[in-house]
This record gives structure tokens, sequence and C-alpha cells, in this order.
């Protein structure tokens, strides 16, 4: 795998980059609670145009209101990409759901609200059709005691949590090589609306156990 870490100020911006229902987006996991981003999840079904509102309503609540609490923390939300190598084939959603979590979770991101989205391969705003499955992870970079997450050597903790979770989950590991071509080629493709580019890097079922909400 290999992921490439944003971080901002704007969460609405992130989340209405995220959930644009053209880029046919799957919600995973989230510890956010609200009746149609938790109908979302149970039911796998992409978001549209009818629930998307409401959904970005009910993500935007508790990143807010921890910036409203924490208003010295400017940059409030971090957004990190995962896209899986080509050879790991379509990847399933409790496996990337898993590998979302996961990687927040280890980074230090337990105690925050956050979400991790699903995006098609066909995926508007890049100049082709991606030949890998991807992700995109979005967290409060304050936790629910209002402090500030620490974000040091965010780089090289993600890409030695990504080793391991390749382990883990049976992927194929990226090589230095693949990491740089595909950054290069996220950084040409993707625009992410007001997010400073910090550092690259690399009813529930039982694949959400431990995942509390």
């Amino acid at each position: 795998m290999i992921s490439k870490i944003s971080k901002g100020s704007d969460h609405a911006g992130v989340f209405r980059y995220v959930l644009q229902p053209a880029k046919q987006v799957t919600v995973i996991y989230s510890n956010v609670n609200g009746n149609h981003l938790d109908r979302a999840i149970r039911t796998g079904d992409p978001v549209n145009s009818q629930n998307c509102k409401s959904i970005l309503t009910e993500l935007n609540a508790p990143f807010s209101k921890l910036k409203q609490l924490a208003p010295r923390i400017t940059q409030n939300v971090v957004h990190i990409s995962v896209g899986f190598d080509p050879k790991d084939g379509e990847v399933s959603q409790e496996t990337k759901a898993a590998v979302g979590f996961q990687l927040l979770d280890r980074l230090g991101y337990s105690n925050c609200p956050k979400i991790v989205c699903n995006h098609h391969r066909n995926d508007p705003g890049h100049d082709r059709i991606h030949d890998h499955d991807h992700i995109h992870l979005v967290a409060s970079t304050i936790d629910y005691n209002c402090r500030r997450i620490s974000d040091s050597h965010d780089f090289a903790r993600a890409r030695e949590l990504m080793r391991t979770l390749e382990q883990e989950y049976d992927l194929t590991p990226f090589l230095f090589a693949q990491e740089r071509e595909l950054q290069q080629e996220q950084e040409t493709c993707i625009v992410r609306p007001d997010v400073e580019i910090i550092t690259p890097t690399h009813d529930r079922s039982p694949a959400y156990q431990g995942m509390e909400r």
C-alpha cells in the first residue's frame, strides 16, 4: 500500500471532496453517530444526491464542535488517501475498513471522530481509471478531550504501519519505486479544497469487531 497525508483547517471542504456522489463513494467505517451515516454503512449503498447533504451535516457536527472548543488548533483535520497494489485485485470492503481503522487508530486517532470511505476505480478528477483500489480516511486532529494529536514523523510511522498491515491482511507490499510513481500520479491528479499538503506517505459484521464507536 501507499498513502498520502494532508492536513488543513477546512474539514467541511475535505468532506465535500471525499463524499462526492460522482465518485461512487461507499462509507465503510465511522465512529460518528448519525442516522443517515449509520444507514449508509449498514447497507453499503453508495452516497447519493439524496443522502449526501445529511451525511455531511452529521460528520461536520463533531469536527466543528471540537474546533470551537480548541480554537488554538488551527489545522483540525487530517486526510489520508491509501492506495492498494494492483496485484491485490478487488480488495474486500471488510479488509479496506479494517486497514483504514487500524491505520488511524495506530497513528493516534483512536479517540477522535473519523471516517473511512471507498472510492470507485473510475474516480472523477483523475486523468484515467485506476488500476488499483483506494480508500480515503478523514479524522479530527483534536480528540474528544480537546487535545491535539501529535503528527510527529507521520511519514515514517505511516510507512512502517502499512508494512505491518500488509502482513496482517495478506496484502502485496509496495516497493519504494512503486510508492514514488503512485505518489507522483496522486500529486498531479488529485485536487483537494483548502487542504495544505504536509507530506506524502505511504447492524456491523464480525469484521468490524473492536471498532468501537
